[in-house]
């Protein structure tokens, strides 16, 4: 059994087999009949593992850490295209009110091509080698052509010391592609009005009551086409598969705010207080459906014309966007930090409610980078916050082009869209399990059946 690049390969062996592991070079375990095997003839080493059945087979275990500097930088091409056109109009309607409308589409066209990227299944074969029985002397050839799977594998020999040949780099080069598309469609059309001239003024303010109105339509899509390559995670340089993601939503919306001068130049230098409402109906392509309310209360006071104090309440929502709710679960790489990579003790709470146990020793990954299940969640809500800010704006006469803004502010955010990420709810584990409790965070976490959070993809 090996792992090369997050890929598991089982090779079987039997009684007389060359694949029975007799030696290693360095840490790296050997078959019998491998060609870079410098004592083939050594007994097989007796690694007995009883499996249900009563089989007992020669076993292994072994990762590959190599860096292909012989084949030259990995390579991303990135290509946007973008183009946008509105179509609208605005005028006044009378001296009262007046209007702005139009119609918006917009496009985004991607392309991303990996270069100079290993094949992790090509790697497995052009590691697989057996000495070519048609030719006399040591022959290293890959077991794939031999027995006509892959005629074009050639070995790729990162055990002698020789570099890899060119032919085998060749190989295994490969290269990977993904396209997509983003557009955007709004329908928008509003009303403003200043009221004074139907009398809807305060009797201290020079303006009258201004109000706008309206209501807009947003149609938003997403579509990401990896390739096969992209999509089986065949590319060693990714780290995870890359799937496709397909997503759309549409949302209605009605809004009105309102503008209220209640002086303006009369025994104080102004005071004016605004308000604003927004409603949201959310239909997304699989059918769900929800709404949001959106709010704001605000107020501003000019006792004179250098000194003016402001403060508001906001009601704010973020709905999910297409990622988020409709990106596919994988295991990708998601985490620098495994606190329990080492020989685990008795007091070690956190690790043990892993399902590690006293005295077992688990091996850091080299890189700082481990496996967490990622993805979306199509059954996201909105996120929301209310928000709440008091200011002073000091503008003095006696000094121009001087001005000092002092604000305070609060923002109380209630069912948050993000992920907790893998270090946070490792660090949460292990710093919160106790000999008597376990952390809720430790139920998200699951290890290998070697207790490894990154040598294999389970």
């Amino acid at each position: 059994v090996g792992n090369v690049s997050g890929n598991q390969y089982d090779v079987l062996c039997g009684a007389g087999s060359l694949n029975l592991i007799n030696g290693s070079v360095g840490g790296f375990p050997l078959a019998v009949g491998a060609p870079y095997n410098p004592n083939p003839g050594n007994a097989p080493i007796d690694f007995v593992n009883t499996v249900p059945g009563g089989a007992n087979y020669n076993r292994a275990y072994f990762q590959l850490l190599r860096r292909n500097t012989e084949g030259g930088p990995r390579i991303s091409d990135l290509t946007h295209t973008s183009f946008r056109g509105v179509l609208g109009s605005k005028g006044d309607l009378g001296k009262v009110w007046s209007y702005d409308a139009y119609y918006q589409y917009g496009r985004t066209n991607y392309t991303q091509v990996f270069k100079n990227e290993f094949s992790a299944v090509r790697l497995g074969r052009a590691l697989d080698i057996v000495d070519d029985p048609n030719q006399p002397g040591i022959n290293p050839v890959c077991r794939s052509v031999l027995d006509g799977t892959d005629l074009a594998c050639r070995p790729y020999d990162v055990f002698t010391g020789a570099a890899p040949s060119q032919e085998s780099i060749n190989y295994l080069n490969v290269f990977g592609v993904i396209t997509g598309r983003t557009s955007e469609q709004i329908a928008h059309a509003d009303f403003t009005g200043t009221l004074g001239d139907y009398g809807i003024q305060f009797p201290w303010a020079e303006d009258g009551v201004g109000v706008n109105l309206g209501a807009e339509y947003r149609k938003e899509k997403l579509s990401l086409s990896p390739d096969q390559s992209f999509q089986t995670g065949d590319l060693t340089g990714q780290g995870a598969p890359t799937l496709p993601v397909n997503g759309q939503f549409r949302v209605i919306e009605f809004f009105g705010e309102a503008q209220l001068p209640v002086v303006q130049n009369n025994f104080i230098y102004e005071l004016t207080f605004g308000a604003g409402f927004r409603k949201s109906y959310y239909e997304l392509g699989t059918g769900r459906k929800f709404d949001t309310n959106t709010y704001k209360l605000s107020a501003e006071l000019a006792p004179i014309k250098d000194i003016r104090l402001r403060g508001s309440y906001n009601r704010a929502v973020r709905a999910p966007n297409i990622q988020e709710l409709f990106a596919p679960q994988f295991v990708g790489l998601d985490g620098s930090n495994d606190p329990c990579a080492k020989t685990i003790t008795a007091t070690d709470y956190g690790c043990l409610a892993q399902g590690l146990v006293v005295g077992q020793s688990t091996t850091p990954n080299p890189a700082g980078q481990y496996n967490g299940m990622l993805g979306g969640n199509p059954n996201l809500t909105p996120e929301k916050a209310t928000t709440k800010t008091i200011g002073a704006v000091f503008q003095p006469s006696f000094l121009p082009r001087f001005a000092l803004t002092i604000d305070w502010w609060s923002i109380d955010l209630k069912d948050a869209i993000q992920g907790y990420g893998a270090d946070a709810i490792l660090s949460n584990c292990v710093n919160h399990s106790t000999a008597s409790a376990v952390a809720p965070s430790c139920d998200l976490i699951r290890r290998d059946a070697s207790g490894s959070l990154w040598l294999t993809p389970n």
